[in-house]
């Protein structure tokens, strides 16, 4: 008898499940688990689906995504601030290469067809171990190479001699500056650092720092986040920065610095203190993101690992994308 493949959305009382394929996938982060998405919908008021996909009744791949509703569209978007929230696959059992390598297709296509037949728009951020994504590629869906940093823990000196030279500079002129950077238990006095950061380039930043504050102080309850300022001696915040902790990896998430101070190199500084500090309880740091050229320039200073993921979108017609490429000029 044949395989059966189908896809169902998940119920609550699935999620457990669900929680314990992100764990064991070798593309399962934190982003993907129903916790993660808990406390975004908490957080952000959104609506948000877990998309199971079944082999003959069994739990095999799926993905977590948030639901939304335009102009009469039906929506899967991926949420603001969450990383890679793309398929979740799993590892096959199968011992024969071969056998591997069709079972992994076969659960990518089903997810990637039941996407595509219900949404107007599928929009999903792939995590870099998707092991493979011909089926979109198959069906048409638009293909956006985009890249991050991945850096590995070492011992803090040969860390700090990877650093680019300028950004050493920048570093010890912060400390001699008496420059500190300080844990904090919560984001009051720092939250709207955030929205500056955004501000300065003219863009409204797309969660509140309100939210911000909110979804952290549910993540770092769960031990799931940490947060520094970079403070001076004056004990004004120059800058402050929220890591994510997931099991061996930590994720650099949301940031945000001071912009009457920031040549007095607060952010340099609070980012090399931060990842040395992880680097004694993880085994990588992935600095999440860098596709515009200032903040890839600023980034790659740090010595890490250029690491490639892929971004896939599907419109489901040529009115549609010429709908939302409308909306996104406006909102710009």
């Amino acid at each position: 008898m044949a395989d059966r493949f189908e896809t169902a959305f998940l119920e609550e009382d699935a999620f457990a499940e669900w929680d314990r394929l992100v764990e064991r996938s070798p593309e399962g982060t934190v982003f993907q688990t129903a916790r993660w998405f808990r406390i975004l919908g908490d957080a952000l008021e959104k609506e948000w689906r877990v998309l199971g996909c079944f082999k003959n009744g069994n739990l095999v791949g799926g993905c977590a995504g948030l639901l939304s509703r335009r102009a009469g569209l039906e929506l899967w978007l991926p949420p603001m601030l969450t990383g890679y929230a793309g398929p979740v696959l799993g590892e096959p059992d199968q011992k024969r290469l071969c056998e591997r390598n069709d079972e992994t297709l076969r659960r990518g296509a089903a997810i990637e067809e039941a996407l595509r037949r219900r949404f107007a728009l599928a929009w999903m951020v792939h995590h870099p171990a998707a092991p493979d994504l011909r089926p979109y590629v198959w069906s048409g869906w638009e293909m956006i190479p985009r890249y991050t940093f991945l850096l590995r823990s070492a011992p803090a000196e040969k860390m700090r001699g990877a650093l680019k030279h300028s950004l050493r500079k920048q570093i010890k002129k912060a400390e001699r500056a008496g420059l500190r950077a300080r844990p904090l238990e919560d984001l009051s006095g720092v939250a709207g650092l955030y929205a500056a950061s955004y501000r300065r380039h003219g863009e409204p930043p797309p969660v509140s720092p309100e939210a911000i504050a909110r979804w952290f102080a549910r993540l770092s309850g769960e031990g799931a986040a940490r947060a520094w300022a970079a403070e001076g001696e004056d004990g004004a915040p120059h800058a402050f920065l929220i890591a994510i902790l997931d099991g061996d990896r930590a994720y650099h998430w949301v940031a945000g610095s001071d912009t009457d101070r920031i040549k007095e190199g607060g952010m340099p500084f609070l980012l090399w203190k931060t990842t040395e500090e992880l680097a004694g309880v993880v085994s990588s740091i992935d600095m999440m993101g860098a596709n515009t050229p200032t903040i890839a320039g600023f980034k790659t200073g740090f010595g890490g690992e250029l690491v490639p993921y892929w971004e896939t979108k599907r419109f489901r017609s040529p009115f549609v994308r010429a709908l939302f490429r409308a909306r996104e000029r406006f909102g710009r």
